[in-house]
């Protein structure tokens, strides 16, 4: 974050002539439209775990919903502790109002984004798979920055953020699907059993 933050200032000074462009305006509906990626094909996946009862596509459904939403929740809620003032409203990388609204660090889209392509590359750990959704998340952070909503430090914490939020996330999911399958031991009159649960499809 250190290394990135200082390229904050060269990065702007190098895109703000193209902030008005209509390249940037692009990469603007682009960043926006992008940003809910993740509940969208996460919906597709959540009509195919239903129609073929396949529990990993229903779990890929749970993990993009649920990852945008807690991803979203602590972007906001870390937005509203620093109050970075975007790179629209101030030429100052280093200048904070915490508590403040319309925050910019860090990037949400970048967040929601990365969360997203967290989930489906590891859920479908193929680099065809992760190739395409990792550069489609990092194209919305670049937009944001093209479009002079953030600075770079920003995009880069909103891709660790939704990364780690994802990855964590389904790292509960599926101790919880081993604690499912797990051997229990059941007290008998006669002895003990050992007894499986299996979770349901």
């Amino acid at each position: 974050m250190l290394v990135t933050s200082r390229l904050d200032k060269p990065l702007r000074e190098d895109l703000f002539n193209w902030r008005n462009s209509d390249p940037s305006e692009h990469m603007r509906r682009y960043g926006d439209v992008s940003q809910i990626a993740g509940p969208v094909i996460g919906t597709g996946f959540l009509l195919h775990g239903l129609a073929a009862d396949n529990r990993k596509s229903k779990d890929t459904a749970l993990l993009a919903y649920e990852s945008f939403v807690v991803s979203g929740l602590a972007c906001s809620a870390i937005k509203f502790v620093v109050g970075r003032k975007r790179p629209e409203m101030s030429a100052d990388a280093d200048h904070f109002d915490p508590g403040g609204h319309d925050s910019s660090f860090p990037s949400g889209h970048t967040t929601v984004a990365f969360a997203a392509a967290t989930v489906f590359s590891e859920q479908c750990p193929h680099w065809y798979v992760a190739a395409p959704a990792y550069t489609a998340a990092s194209a919305v952070g670049f937009s944001r920055m093209y479009a002079n909503k953030h600075w770079m430090s920003d995009v880069v914490a909103g891709a660790f953020l939704g990364t780690a939020v994802s990855h964590a996330l389904r790292a509960r999911l599926y101790r919880r699907r081993r604690e499912e399958n797990a051997w229990q031991i059941v007290p008998r009159v006669d002895g003990v059993r050992f007894v499986r649960s299996f979770g349901g499809n």
